[in-house]
């Protein structure tokens, strides 16, 4: 049975619908990879990947979501109330953190345990109001709408 190592809270104001995570060795991609900046909105594609970084894209933009990082020592098992989405990813230092894409917010490294290693990466939302019942206007960069857990184990 698969057990959580770590974990990690943080909050990242989404723009344009996005938001990035990024390694701490820098988000340039390696290589013939793109940088995660250079990663675009894809509404059916939420969660891309590409060296050093991935980008997530959300159902909404101009909001704050909660993002929390989980280490696993193997595949934690699936749960059903979340939309999810399943890949691998590799990371040069290991240690990867939060990224806005148009502010620059200091965000809090997680950290993987593990340099120059690759993982499967599981992209959880859950949705938690209604978007249709937000007053965008009213609330401004309402929180609580949506969660985002991002579940990291080692390759089998």
């Amino acid at each position: 049975m698969a057990q959580l190592v770590s974990a990690m809270e943080d909050t990242v104001s989404v723009q344009y619908g996005q938001f990035i995570f990024v390694d701490a060795d820098g988000s340039d991609g390696a290589g013939d990879y793109p940088s995660p900046w250079e990663l675009a909105f894809e509404e059916e594609e939420r969660l891309q990947v590409t060296a050093n970084g991935g980008l997530v894209s959300t159902g909404y933009s101009d909001h704050k979501v909660q993002v929390r990082f989980e280490l696993w020592d193997a595949a934690p098992g699936h749960l059903a109330d979340a939309d999810s989405r399943e890949v691998e990813f590799s990371t040069s230092s290991g240690r990867i953190c939060l990224a806005e894409l148009v502010s620059h917010s200091e965000h809090a490294f997680f950290d993987l345990g593990r340099h120059a290693a690759s993982w499967k990466l599981r992209a959880l939302v859950f949705v938690l109001r209604d978007p249709n019942e937000v007053d965008w206007e009213k609330e401004g960069f309402p929180s609580g709408v949506e969660r985002y857990c991002l579940q990291f184990w080692p390759l089998a």
